[in-house]
């Protein structure tokens, strides 16, 4: 067990292909949000996939059930490293709406060396 928005720390590994997330970073504080991305980005490997669930805000507070993400959050607080590849509604979920999102870990800029 381990805190996930201090993955490096938990000495998990890293050039991981795969991060599967199925309702976690919709239930974290939008205060460690960015300390979940920056985590996940360090234990990808360039290329990676991550597929991630999420609850997605609506109009109205949730009563139950977790906070979820606000529309256009996921591409927001990723884009430092990732992209948004696909993003497909879900089933209602606890009264809100749900989505799956697809990202792409990008390769880091090669420097070119002059000869």
């Amino acid at each position: 067990m381990g805190d996930v928005t201090r993955l490096t720390e938990l000495s998990v590994g890293s050039g991981f292909d795969l991060l599967l997330d199925l309702g976690c970073f919709h239930s974290i504080p939008d205060t460690g949000r960015d300390a979940y991305v920056r985590g996940a980005t360090e234990v990808a490997s360039p290329g990676a996939m991550m597929l991630l669930f999420c609850a997605v805000r609506g109009d109205k507070p949730q009563r139950i059930g977790p906070r979820g993400v606000a529309p256009g959050e996921v591409a927001q607080r990723f884009a430092s490293g990732w992209d948004l590849v696909a993003e497909d509604a879900g089933r209602p979920m606890l009264g809100c709406f749900s989505a799956w999102y697809r990202l792409w870990r990008r390769q880091p800029a090669r420097v070119r060396q002059t000869p």
